[in-house]
């Protein structure tokens, strides 16, 4: 019925009239044709925005996991070269290896070897194994899992190619490393020879774990 009044009053009015409502209904109906098409671009251009955002996301993510597969390979080969490493006094390795090289006196390395100071043992902080699998070792914690082993020797009236020789077999073991090396020639005296060398040598193991 009030579909068939506004039909009837329609009909009434003047061809003028009819004109000017027709016009008026075709330009409400453009308007909201016009907002809808605007409100449905602009979801789309949010939809597209999103997508581009998630693909981009999802690349970086796969960079990262790619990454992190790299570290922990990484990490667990350590741990386990770590674990593996029994020294718990670094005189033992040094002595083997300074007993494997001869001087020209015929003694070996070995015997001109001596210590300035004792062993020092240092927890090193914000290492843990299982790369994030527990809270042992971090930084701040009174444990750690892993300790830094140093000591410092002394050379007296070696030749060069002997304390060359020394390092060499150093450097072929596992896990030990010159983190210090002083070398003091006598003024006037023969080029090829060390009045004194002081090395200082580095290891690093695994904490006992408590019982």
């Amino acid at each position: 019925m009030a579909l068939e009044a506004r039909i009837t009053a329609l009909e009434r009015l003047s061809q003028r009239e009819r004109t000017m409502v027709i016009a008026l209904i075709g330009g409400v109906l453009g308007l909201v044709l016009l907002v809808a098409a605007f409100w449905v671009n602009s979801v789309l251009a949010e939809v597209e925005d999103e997508i581009v955002f998630q693909e981009e996301m999802f690349v970086e993510i796969q960079d990262a996991a790619s990454r992190w597969g790299v570290v922990k390979t990484e990490m667990d080969l350590l741990e386990t070269r770590l674990r593996a490493n029994k020294i718990q006094s670094l005189r033992i390795p040094v002595n083997n290896i300074a007993r494997g090289v001869q001087l020209d006196t015929g003694k070996k390395l070995a015997d001109e070897i001596g210590s300035l100071d004792k062993q020092i043992e240092t927890p090193v902080r914000g290492f843990s194994f299982g790369v994030g699998g527990g809270t042992k070792g971090r930084r701040g914690d009174e444990d750690a899992e892993v300790v830094r082993m140093d000591q410092e020797f002394q050379f007296r009236n070696i030749p060069i190619t002997a304390l060359y020789d020394f390092l060499e077999g150093l450097d072929s073991e596992e896990l030990l490393f010159v983190t210090n090396l002083e070398i003091k020639r006598k003024f006037g005296g023969e080029f090829d020879r060390a009045q004194m060398a002081q090395v200082t040598i580095t290891t690093f193991r695994a904490a006992e774990e408590a019982e």
